[in-house]
Protein backbone atom coordinates (compact mmCIF):
# COMPACT_ATOMS: atom_id res chain seq x y z
CA UNK A 1 0.00 0.00 0.00
CA UNK A 2 2.79 2.49 0.77
CA UNK A 3 4.20 2.24 -2.76
CA UNK A 4 0.81 2.49 -4.46
CA UNK A 5 -0.53 5.28 -2.25
CA UNK A 6 2.70 7.25 -2.68
CA UNK A 7 2.43 6.85 -6.45
CA UNK A 8 -1.22 7.94 -6.32
CA UNK A 9 -0.32 11.18 -4.54
CA UNK A 10 2.71 11.91 -6.67
CA UNK A 11 0.93 11.13 -9.95
CA UNK A 12 -1.98 13.41 -9.14
CA UNK A 13 0.31 16.32 -8.21
CA UNK A 14 2.69 15.77 -11.14
CA UNK A 15 -0.14 15.62 -13.69
CA UNK A 16 -1.85 18.75 -12.40
CA UNK A 17 1.34 20.81 -12.08
CA UNK A 18 2.66 19.73 -15.50
CA UNK A 19 -0.59 20.55 -17.27
CA UNK A 20 -0.98 23.91 -15.52
CA UNK A 21 2.56 24.90 -16.59
CA UNK A 22 1.66 24.11 -20.22
CA UNK A 23 0.71 27.32 -22.12
CA UNK A 24 -2.04 25.40 -23.92
CA UNK A 25 -3.86 25.14 -20.60
CA UNK A 26 -2.81 27.79 -18.08
CA UNK A 27 0.87 28.54 -18.60
CA UNK A 28 1.49 29.23 -14.94
CA UNK A 29 2.65 27.73 -11.65
CA UNK A 30 -0.28 26.93 -9.36
CA UNK A 31 -0.39 26.37 -5.63
CA UNK A 32 -1.49 22.91 -4.52
CA UNK A 33 -2.38 21.05 -1.33
CA UNK A 34 -3.21 17.33 -1.49
CA UNK A 35 -5.04 15.12 0.96
CA UNK A 36 -4.97 11.34 0.69
CA UNK A 37 -8.12 9.57 1.82
CA UNK A 38 -8.08 5.80 2.10
CA UNK A 39 -11.66 5.26 3.21
CA UNK A 40 -15.24 6.12 2.43
CA UNK A 41 -17.62 7.60 5.00
CA UNK A 42 -18.58 4.07 6.04
CA UNK A 43 -14.88 3.11 6.32
CA UNK A 44 -14.65 0.95 3.20
CA UNK A 45 -11.22 0.88 1.52
CA UNK A 46 -11.29 3.50 -1.23
CA UNK A 47 -8.01 5.33 -1.77
CA UNK A 48 -8.44 8.69 -3.47
CA UNK A 49 -6.84 12.12 -3.52
CA UNK A 50 -8.40 15.51 -2.90
CA UNK A 51 -6.56 18.56 -4.18
CA UNK A 52 -7.01 22.18 -3.27
CA UNK A 53 -5.60 24.27 -6.08
CA UNK A 54 -5.31 28.00 -6.58
CA UNK A 55 -7.77 29.39 -9.14
CA UNK A 56 -4.92 30.38 -11.40
CA UNK A 57 -1.18 30.67 -11.13
CA UNK A 58 1.94 32.77 -11.42
CA UNK A 59 3.43 33.30 -14.86
CA UNK A 60 7.11 33.94 -14.04
CA UNK A 61 8.00 34.79 -17.66
CA UNK A 62 5.53 37.67 -17.87
CA UNK A 63 5.53 38.47 -14.16
CA UNK A 64 1.77 38.28 -13.73
CA UNK A 65 -1.06 36.24 -12.26
CA UNK A 66 -3.05 34.14 -14.75
CA UNK A 67 -6.67 33.35 -13.87
CA UNK A 68 -7.98 29.86 -14.52
CA UNK A 69 -9.24 29.41 -18.06
CA UNK A 70 -12.74 28.25 -18.77
CA UNK A 71 -13.37 24.63 -19.76
CA UNK A 72 -16.45 22.46 -20.06
CA UNK A 73 -20.01 22.96 -21.16
CA UNK A 74 -20.99 25.01 -18.10
CA UNK A 75 -18.22 27.47 -19.00
CA UNK A 76 -17.35 27.75 -15.32
CA UNK A 77 -13.80 28.75 -14.36
CA UNK A 78 -12.33 25.28 -14.23
CA UNK A 79 -8.59 24.93 -14.21
CA UNK A 80 -8.18 22.07 -16.72
CA UNK A 81 -10.31 19.90 -18.99
CA UNK A 82 -11.21 16.76 -17.02
CA UNK A 83 -10.36 14.36 -19.86
CA UNK A 84 -6.88 15.85 -20.28
CA UNK A 85 -6.17 15.67 -16.55
CA UNK A 86 -7.49 12.10 -16.35
CA UNK A 87 -5.21 10.93 -19.16
CA UNK A 88 -2.13 12.69 -17.75
CA UNK A 89 -2.82 11.32 -14.26
CA UNK A 90 -3.30 7.74 -15.45
CA UNK A 91 -0.16 7.86 -17.60
CA UNK A 92 1.91 9.24 -14.72
CA UNK A 93 0.49 6.69 -12.26
CA UNK A 94 1.36 3.78 -14.56
CA UNK A 95 4.88 5.17 -15.11
CA UNK A 96 5.47 5.55 -11.36
CA UNK A 97 4.16 2.06 -10.59
CA UNK A 98 6.32 0.52 -13.33
CA UNK A 99 9.37 2.37 -11.99
CA UNK A 100 8.58 1.06 -8.49
CA UNK A 101 8.22 -2.48 -9.80
CA UNK A 102 11.49 -2.31 -11.71
CA UNK A 103 13.42 -1.08 -8.66
CA UNK A 104 11.97 -3.92 -6.54
CA UNK A 105 9.62 -1.83 -4.37
CA UNK A 106 6.96 -4.56 -4.54
CA UNK A 107 9.33 -7.40 -3.63
CA UNK A 108 8.39 -9.27 -0.47
CA UNK A 109 7.82 -12.76 0.83
CA UNK A 110 4.15 -12.35 -0.09
CA UNK A 111 4.83 -11.92 -3.81
CA UNK A 112 3.57 -15.43 -4.78
CA UNK A 113 0.18 -14.50 -3.27
CA UNK A 114 -0.20 -11.78 -5.91
CA UNK A 115 -0.13 -13.28 -9.43
CA UNK A 116 -0.21 -9.79 -10.97
CA UNK A 117 3.29 -9.26 -9.51
CA UNK A 118 4.78 -12.53 -10.81
CA UNK A 119 6.63 -10.90 -13.71
CA UNK A 120 6.96 -7.50 -15.33
CA UNK A 121 4.74 -8.69 -18.20
CA UNK A 122 2.05 -9.80 -15.71
CA UNK A 123 2.33 -6.49 -13.87
CA UNK A 124 1.99 -4.53 -17.12
CA UNK A 125 -1.12 -6.54 -18.06
CA UNK A 126 -2.61 -5.89 -14.63
CA UNK A 127 -1.92 -2.14 -14.89
CA UNK A 128 -3.42 -2.13 -18.38
CA UNK A 129 -6.63 -3.69 -17.09
CA UNK A 130 -6.85 -1.13 -14.30
CA UNK A 131 -6.16 1.91 -16.47
CA UNK A 132 -8.63 0.89 -19.17
CA UNK A 133 -11.27 1.80 -16.61
CA UNK A 134 -12.35 5.41 -16.59
CA UNK A 135 -10.94 7.07 -13.47
CA UNK A 136 -13.28 9.49 -11.73
CA UNK A 137 -11.92 13.03 -11.72
CA UNK A 138 -14.00 16.00 -10.69
CA UNK A 139 -13.00 19.64 -10.88
CA UNK A 140 -15.11 22.16 -9.03
CA UNK A 141 -15.08 25.94 -9.40
CA UNK A 142 -13.38 28.04 -6.73
CA UNK A 143 -14.94 28.37 -3.30
CA UNK A 144 -16.41 31.69 -2.18
CA UNK A 145 -13.39 32.37 0.03
CA UNK A 146 -11.16 30.93 2.74
CA UNK A 147 -13.95 30.75 5.32
CA UNK A 148 -16.14 28.70 2.97
CA UNK A 149 -13.25 26.41 2.16
CA UNK A 150 -12.47 25.79 5.83
CA UNK A 151 -16.13 25.15 6.60
CA UNK A 152 -16.31 22.63 3.76
CA UNK A 153 -13.11 20.85 4.78
CA UNK A 154 -14.08 20.85 8.45
CA UNK A 155 -17.40 19.19 7.71
CA UNK A 156 -15.73 16.67 5.42
CA UNK A 157 -13.05 15.48 7.82
CA UNK A 158 -14.70 16.02 11.20
CA UNK A 159 -16.54 13.06 12.71
CA UNK A 160 -16.02 10.79 9.70
CA UNK A 161 -13.37 8.27 10.71
CA UNK A 162 -12.42 9.92 13.99
CA UNK A 163 -15.77 9.93 15.70
CA UNK A 164 -15.43 9.84 19.50
CA UNK A 165 -17.09 6.41 19.75
CA UNK A 166 -14.39 4.92 17.48
CA UNK A 167 -11.56 6.05 19.75
CA UNK A 168 -10.48 3.34 22.15
CA UNK A 169 -8.50 4.10 25.26
CA UNK A 170 -7.84 2.52 28.63
CA UNK A 171 -7.74 5.91 30.33
CA UNK A 172 -11.22 7.50 30.54
CA UNK A 173 -9.64 10.93 31.14
CA UNK A 174 -7.70 10.71 27.86
CA UNK A 175 -10.80 11.54 25.81
CA UNK A 176 -11.04 14.94 27.47
CA UNK A 177 -7.70 15.78 25.84
CA UNK A 178 -8.96 14.98 22.35
CA UNK A 179 -11.04 17.73 20.77
CA UNK A 180 -12.73 16.50 17.64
Amino acid sequence: PVVVLGALLRASADALLLLCRDPRHLGAEVGLVEVLHTWTRDLRWHPHVHQIVTAGGWDAVNGCWVDARRHGSARAAFLLPVAVLREAFQQRLVALLLEAYERGAFDSDERPAFPELASLADFRRHLGAITRKRFCIRIEPPFAGPETLLKYLGAYVNRVALRPERIQTHDPDALSLIHI
